[in-house]
């Protein structure tokens, strides 16, 4: 008896579970150094420090001025790493890198499906599978993806991208597969929507991009598209209505989006851009994300706050663009596939990388992480048109893919830590001032001090007008025992950037310890009101009163910090030692015993609840 085997190509062409059961093994072997690292950058207000993501009712009320501000879904994603794995950083990689394996997947069979679509079956019937991997693969290996997937805030990026395809996934499965079916995967389509427009503004696209593919690859026309999928469309419309409420909570995400408005007090970190100028440095953007595709060296995590105010020093990055979007409208016109993929590049792009300004950030590259797959999508087509032979783009896509994956790994390697992520940063762009200051932290962490003051000062002269910087030298400044330059830093900070609430508790901390007691509970104060949900604050302000003799006020500061953090055991310390000096025995025992709980070595919580055992004569 006889039997024929099956071919892997066979097999990788008619059945979609190998390839995509290869695309999750590349996509494990590229990222299985990536675990390890750290929170960094943004990290630490959007995760470690956010004390939404403790609840996960609460957790669909970010802070408005974080990076998951107006991101209820994405703040929700770190609720549930939080509920799983408190903040150990391995579960929140995890779940980073299966949200970037599960829209490589979706890209695989969206791609696969479309291209086995009535008008495509005669041209690409027996390479679908194949031109599908090939594309996918590279795009969850390429090294560009990295910022999105290692940098565990930047979930907002591949979440958002992820449901993005979802939607155009369901849309199409609805709209291709039986009658039946259609209404369950239309409600997939637009629940996967209304979670991305919870995720991030980039969302904003997804109705205009599949009203644009049902025009191109199922209805054939716009007039036919409205007619048969109206509803469809508008619905898909109205979750733009959640979008605008989501921006405008935000109050244009802490004033950092859009033209920063005239005495607005704000860090010193905003590029300052007008949207023609930001539109005008996006030009040279989008230029640098394309070359990056092609040769992904260097990669770095802040371009800082790159603009080109002017048109004549925007030239030479203006024609490419110009050329760019001529041809795609040309091929909406006469060649509506490929027009698809140029208007869904610029759509994808449009809500971070045109006109609106993100004060904070010219240039990223986590905003290239869908349209890269545009573009490889492109190429790959491309390829198969020139040599019209599956194996040899197979092969291509092989061969390319063992290099970008190597690159992958190694620039997760600089996640590994922080301070070897800023130090590659450093090297990268020293003209950055907020680069300089992050070097400046990690040197205070490692007990630098004189390191730490340089790079601040280097910030500060690269950025005269960048509060933290003069808050953070301030801060080293008098733990290095200048302590009237130290409080001279820091009131410089205050004074350009008053709503900071973590300067002015700072500095009232370091006038508190220097005598200058009133002038200290004015700013602790200020603290507390500027953010009352931070227990560090309410502890501040207590100890200032504390030490004006205001024990009662300073007990109610003491209790607020342990129902805001209760495992602070330095507050619970204090709230006993107040317990105690107010005639509340009982409750000091109780604040002391907490303390042992969290604290057993604490000598002073023994020493204290010793006492309160002696009076009672035990």
């Amino acid at each position: 008896m006889h039997f024929q085997r099956t071919a892997p190509l066979d097999r990788l062409r008619h059945s979609p579970l190998l390839p995509a059961l290869l695309l999750v093994l590349a996509g494990c072997l590229a990222y299985a150094n990536s675990f390890g690292g750290p929170f960094v950058f943004d990290d630490s207000p959007s995760i470690k420090y956010n004390k939404t993501i403790t609840s996960l009712f609460g957790s669909l009320l970010p802070v408005y001025n974080h990076t998951t501000g107006g991101r209820p879904f994405l703040n929700f994603s770190f609720a549930l790493n939080y509920a799983a794995g408190g903040l150990d950083v391995f579960g929140y990689h995890l779940l980073n890198l299966v949200i970037h394996l599960a829209s490589g997947l979706v890209l695989f069979d969206l791609l696969r499906r479309t291209l086995l679509l009535p008008r495509f079956q005669d041209r690409f019937h027996s390479s679908a599978s194949p031109l599908a991997f090939s594309a996918a693969l590279l795009w969850l290996v390429h090294p560009l993806q990295t910022e999105s997937v290692t940098y565990l805030v930047q979930r907002a990026e591949s979440l958002a991208a992820g449901l993005t395809l979802l939607t155009l996934y369901a849309f199409l499965r609805g709209a291709s597969g039986p009658a039946e079916t259609a209404r369950r995967w239309e409600n997939v389509a637009l629940i996967s929507c209304f979670l991305a427009m919870g995720t991030k503004e980039t969302a904003a696209a997804i109705p205009l991009l599949a009203f644009l593919y049902d025009r191109t690859f199922l209805s054939g026309t716009f007039s036919a598209a409205w007619k048969e999928h109206k509803r469809f469309h508008l619905s898909l419309a109205a979750t733009w209505i959640f979008l605008l409420l989501l921006v405008l909570s935000t109050h244009a995400r802490g004033g950092s989006v859009g033209p920063v408005q005239a005495g607005v007090p704000h860090t010193g970190l905003y590029a300052d851009v007008t949207p023609v100028t930001y539109a005008l440095t996006q030009a040279k953007a989008i230029l640098l994300y394309l070359r990056l595709a092609f040769w992904p060296s260097p990669l770095i995590l802040d371009y800082g706050f790159e603009k080109i105010p002017t048109l004549a020093l925007a030239w030479p990055y203006l024609p490419g663009i110009a050329l760019l979007l001529a041809g795609t409208a040309w091929a909406l016109v006469r060649r509506p596939a490929l027009g698809f993929l140029g208007a869904a590049f610029f759509l994808l792009l449009a809500p971070s990388s045109s006109f609106i300004p993100v004060q904070t950030q010219t240039i990223a590259e986590h905003r290239f992480y869908l349209p890269l797959a545009v573009l490889l999508v492109g190429l790959v087509l491309a390829l198969h048109a020139a040599v019209k032979e599956r194996k040899t783009v197979l092969l291509c896509a092989g061969l390319l893919a063992l290099p970008l994956g190597i690159v992958t790994w190694e620039r997760n390697n600089d996640y590994k830590t922080s301070a070897t992520l800023w130090a590659v940063t450093l090297a990268q762009r020293p003209e950055n001032p907020r680069t300089q200051a992050s070097v400046g932290d990690e040197l205070y962490t490692q007990g630098d001090y004189l390191g730490a003051v340089i790079h601040f000062n280097e910030a500060l002269r690269l950025r005269p007008d960048f509060a933290e910087a003069h808050y953070k030298l301030g801060a080293t400044l008098y733990h290095m025992g200048r302590l009237a330059d130290g409080i001279s830093e820091m009131a410089t900070a205050v004074a350009l950037c008053p709503i900071d609430a973590q300067s002015q508790s700072n500095y009232g901390t370091a006038l508190a310890e220097t005598g200058h007691l009133d002038q200290a509970l004015e700013h602790l104060e200020t603290a507390v009101l500027l953010k009352p949900d931070n227990a560090a604050f309410h502890y501040a302000f207590g100890n200032g009163l504390n030490q004006r003799g205001n024990v009662g006020e300073a007990y109610k500061e003491f209790l607020a910090a342990t129902r805001l953090d209760p495992d602070y055991f330095e507050a619970h310390n204090n709230l006993g030692i107040a317990c105690y000096r107010l005639g509340k025995r009982d409750e000091a025992r109780a604040e002391f015993e907490t303390v042992l709980r969290l604290k057993p070595d604490s000598t002073e919580a023994k020493r204290n609840l010793a006492r309160l055992r002696a009076m009672s004569g035990e």
